[in-house]
């Protein structure tokens, strides 16, 4: 039981007082006392609040090379020595 207490302080101390609050009163309206349950109520009530999530789709891709590219071989010409001295 103290375990119980413990956790579901965790969770109270972890989110917003409203979310936290109106989660715990729907699990008690509707008998639920698993503490991940609660949480994944409490993390409903908070997702887009809490930490500024963004629609995902709207990030533009990055740049990464892809395997083939790594497979290209790169130019291992080596570069045209100058002569400095014909300059002056």
């Amino acid at each position: 039981m103290a375990h119980t207490l413990r956790r579901l302080l965790q969770i109270q101390q972890t989110y917003p007082a409203e979310p936290f609050v109106t989660a715990l009163e729907q699990a008690l309206r509707f008998n639920l006392f698993d503490l991940g349950r609660l949480e994944r109520l409490v993390l409903k009530h908070v997702a887009g609040d809490f930490f500024a999530l963004q629609d995902y789709r709207a990030c533009e891709p990055t740049d990464h090379p892809s395997a083939a590219d790594s497979n290209t071989p790169s130019d291992t010409s080596s570069p045209t020595p100058t002569d400095d001295k014909a300059d002056t």
